[in-house]
């Protein structure tokens, strides 16, 4: 057992002791003449109490650097709503008799008792949403939202003793100048810590859309990631240049994981010694769930790709963590869509497509598709039965590079705004969801905005070449100090040596010497080191860090505000090397 699981599961045991203590003494008849109400005061000031306890833990952390003591945060919390649930409970029970009537009226009738029934209630799903699942499920920045209502619980809290008690207010005042000190600190403490390089750090820019190793996304979508092994089932050619990979669960049975339309997963591969992490998008449909699909283009500077599409077979096992991404539409949110795809990143816009189509959804379609040459149309066959069968969904296709002794009649050329506009009607008035390599996006994005579609109505994720790519490996600061943060690797790059770099954990006063490919967070695993985590996956942010010297690239984000990039924040489990580090831990 690791030192983090030791002291969650003492402050779990011991969290329970005094509950324990008051059922013990009540079977024994030892808790007084008014054994009803002391049990009520009892439980209702446990409960108030593991609500300061949770709250102390980020000032705590914030002053000692113990980060692992996040850890403990969520079980002081479902403890507050345990003994605010048991509170209510005798309340009932005992002093109504069971009577929900009498309850009810006897609650509506005092106002001490609504502000701590709707304290509790408020309470409830933040302890439902107190799993590791929920937090990726909901996403980071949602959850995060959601449990802010703790800072409303508390202050309720403290409103309720205070007007429960008639005489000697000395208790609920002091608690209510404790959590102001506490709430004061979550307000003064980033700016005292920060000040003297506020200005300068807000000069600089923050660093943009979340980097991943194929995709950058700018929709928010909500996750439940899974980490496993997944096997090959098949692969189809789709292009020349373009095969589709279909993984299933090794044991058969329906994949371990749900996602979106449109959302990626990640692969870990070992290629010569190194290992390799990217991420590509699941063209299937959701609603496939024995399997999913990953379409992949083969790049000749694409170490990944190169090694799928040479290598891979049937029956080979790969490693997943899936699914993750916020570049979703499964037509919820709208009555049509605009899907324009150039090249390979048709990928999630199939999806989407494939989900629609299978769902028999309501709205319209307009399906837009600019390639190359005629050959190198990915899934052609599919999209033309799926227009001929789903009458909504219309296809829209051009190809920029074909040659003049074709047989193709459609459409040829770039993607042009008359032809556009001519295509998709109302293009001002719906969702736009664009997909392709960078400069197609660009310029797409440019005609949209020109033809007066609003920016609010583009959505979109961007497949980056190899090229434009290495142009933006400049290292962007992240903090006043040394501290550096770059976009993740480019997904396709020519084969480097591998490097070691020294990352010190300061606060532990322990290093270690690793590879460019491991993570903070498993350096400080092999160190021994307990830093906070839960997902692996970038998404939940409990494993959130302060770098203080050196640069590290990251294949997610998403858990990082842009204030927080700013300040040197860094997610362990993504973090890796690129120069010798110095990590506040």
């Amino acid at each position: 057992m690791n030192e983090l699981r030791f002291w969650k599961l003492v402050v779990i045991l011991n969290s329970g002791v005094p509950l324990a203590i008051l059922a013990w003494d009540a079977a024994q008849g030892s808790l007084g003449a008014n054994a009803v109400s002391y049990a009520i005061h009892t439980t209702g000031y446990l409960s108030l109490l593991m609500l300061m306890f949770s709250l102390m833990v980020t000032p705590l952390r914030w002053l000692t650097g113990w980060n692992s003591v996040v850890g403990i945060r969520r079980a002081l919390g479902v403890y507050a709503f345990i003994y605010a649930a048991v509170h209510l409970a005798i309340y009932f029970t005992f002093d109504r008799q069971m009577s929900l009537v009498s309850t009810a009226t006897e609650i509506a009738s005092r106002v001490y008792l609504m502000i701590g029934f709707a304290a509790l209630l408020l309470m409830a799903p933040l302890a439902l949403t107190s799993t590791s699942a929920m937090v990726v499920r909901l996403g980071a920045k949602n959850w995060k939202l959601l449990h802010r209502l703790t800072y409303v619980v508390a202050i309720l809290g403290v409103l309720h003793f205070y007007l429960l008690v008639k005489a000697d207010v000395g208790e609920p005042v002091s608690f209510a100048a404790f959590l102001a000190v506490l709430l004061l600190a979550r307000v003064v403490w980033p700016y005292l810590d920060l000040a003297p390089r506020r200005k300068k750090m807000l000069a600089k820019k923050s660093l943009s859309a979340e980097p991943m190793s194929t995709a950058v996304s700018t929709q928010r979508a909500k996750t439940k990631a899974w980490s496993g092994e997944l096997v090959v089932a098949s692969i189809t050619r789709e292009t020349p240049s373009v095969q589709t990979f279909r993984l299933q669960p090794i044991e058969g049975g329906t994949l371990p994981f749900e996602f979106e339309p449109g959302q990626f997963l990640s692969l870990a591969i070992e290629i010569a010694g190194r290992r390799q992490r990217r991420s590509y998008t699941i063209a299937s449909s959701p609603l496939e769930r024995t399997f999913c699909e990953l379409t992949i283009k083969r790049e000749e500077h694409g170490t990944v790709s190169r090694h799928l599409h040479d290598n891979l077979q049937p029956g080979d096992r790969l490693t997943v963590t899936a699914p993750a991404g916020k570049f979703v539409f499964s037509g919820k949110s709208a009555t049509s869509v605009v899907l324009i795809a150039g090249g390979v990143g048709i990928t999630p816009l199939m999806s989407m497509a494939r989900y629609l189509v299978q769902t028999n959804w309501s709205g319209s379609i307009d399906f837009v598709i600019v390639a190359k040459s005629e050959k190198e149309l990915i899934f052609r066959r599919e999209i033309e039965a799926m227009q001929r069968t789903f009458s909504r969904l219309q296809i829209h296709i051009t190809l920029s590079q074909e040659m003049d002794d074709s047989s193709w009649s459609g459409k040829q050329g770039r993607l042009e705004a008359t032809w556009l506009s001519s295509c998709c009607a109302d293009l001002r008035t719906r969702p736009i969801y664009l997909c392709g390599p960078d400069g197609m996006m660009q310029q797409t994005r440019e005609m949209l905005l020109a033809l007066g579609v609003p920016p609010a109505n583009l959505h979109q994720e961007a497949f980056t070449s190899s090229s434009a790519r290495a142009e933006k490996m400049e290292l962007a600061p992240v903090a006043a100090s040394a501290a550096r943060m770059e976009p993740a690797l480019p997904t396709f790059l020519v084969d480097s040596p591998s490097a070691e770099h020294q990352v010190q954990f300061v606060r532990q006063q322990v290093a270690a010497d690793v590879r460019d490919d491991i993570t903070v967070l498993e350096a400080a695993e092999s160190l021994g080191v307990a830093i906070p985590y839960e997902c692996r996956a970038g998404v939940c942010g409990q494993c959130k860090v302060r770098l203080t010297h050196g640069h590290v690239a990251m294949d997610s984000q998403s858990a990082l505000s842009p204030q927080e990039k700013a300040f040197g924040w860094i997610l362990a489990c993504q973090a890796t090397p690129r120069t010798n580090l110095e990590v506040e831990v």
